[in-house]
């Protein structure tokens, strides 16, 4: 079994950001699995449709990442006659399916989020700033009494 240097370094964001569309596919095959469930390399290229030249390479990636490891078994592989290797989905790979997966191919969605946020904080303190605003303007004209701008404006 090989043995992959965990690149820890590496946040989610950044995961998400250089997945691709061949490690994600191969990433929805585990997603749809039992959450232990082992696969073999093999099935894995069947399933993703990933091609067998590169799923290796991918593979190998995210055991780097520590989304998935290579349990160190081999599956005989009947048309083949080689023996496939292994793998299964790490507690961190599973966190990241869950959490992140569906967000994959969909750029800068939490960073837009977060904008969204910030302008409905700023929406609502105009609002603010407005309701005070017309509450003086009608007091003003005469329209309330400044005891009626509560009721009205709140």
């Amino acid at each position: 079994m090989t043995t992959y240097t965990t690149d820890e370094k590496l946040s989610f964001d950044e995961i998400a950001e250089n997945l691709g569309p061949h490690r994600k596919r191969l990433l929805e095959v585990f997603d749809g699995a039992d959450t232990d469930e082992t696969i073999d390399s093999s099935e894995l290229r069947k399933q993703s449709g990933v091609p067998k030249g590169s799923v290796k390479h991918h593979l190998e990636t995210l055991a780097r990442w520590g989304l998935i490891r290579e349990t160190g078994e081999r599956v005989h592989i009947p048309h083949g006659g080689s023996k496939a290797r292994v793998w299964v989905l790490t507690d961190r790979g599973l966190t990241f399916v869950d959490e992140c997966l569906d967000y994959v191919g969909r750029p800068g969605i939490a960073g837009e989020l977060d904008e969204l946020s910030a302008r409905v904080e700023d929406l609502e303190a105009e609002n603010e700033e407005l309701k005070s605003f017309l509450a003086k303007l009608a007091v003003h004209v005469g329209l309330l009494d400044a005891d009626e701008t509560d009721h009205c404006f709140n």
